[in-house]
């Protein structure tokens, strides 16, 4: 069940990601080549992936876990107390499993976060040099190589979690 529920979080974030993401980039070129590059940078983009990083990720299914447990381990109690002990004994076998994946997962990890440095670099130079790209008609090409970075990003990442 947890993984069901991991997997459609997961596609949940890329929804949202997918819907805003092109959006919020164009957006982000059209004011660079108005405004010119100082006063435009790629924190509206950081922010969509920290809105699609904390859905995608178990940081909301343990707010809303963690304040059943005591819960849960009262009536396992209530039932019998072999149940309460069995239980003790399936939460530390659940904290190992999540420590081996932590510890198993660290490097995929490590590279989808050095790629998505990357995307936003390219972010960054894009809307530096927006005003040269919208004036030569570029702009549909910077989007569509900036989608081909960020969904090899979002694969990485998917497939790191």
């Amino acid at each position: 069940m947890e993984g069901c529920r991991s997997f459609a979080l997961i596609g949940l974030g890329r929804l949202i990601d997918r819907r805003l993401s092109s959006r919020v980039f164009e957006s982000l070129f059209v004011l660079g080549s108005l405004r010119g590059s100082d006063r435009v940078g790629a924190q509206p983009l950081r922010d969509l992936g920290q809105v699609r990083s904390f859905i995608s990720t178990t940081g909301l299914t343990t707010s809303l876990d963690v304040p059943w447990i005591p819960v849960f381990f009262i009536i396992l109690y209530i039932v019998h107390p072999f149940f309460a002990f069995f239980g003790t004994i399936a939460v530390l076998v659940v904290i190992g499993n999540a420590l081996a994946q932590a510890f198993l997962s660290t490097k995929k990890l490590a590279e989808a976060s050095n790629n998505n440095v990357r995307v936003y670099a390219f972010v960054e130079a894009s809307i530096r040099n927006a005003d040269t790209a919208e004036a030569m008609g570029m702009r549909q090409v910077v989007l569509r190589r900036w989608q081909d970075r960020h969904l090899a990003m979002l694969n990485q990442q998917r497939t790191a979690s």
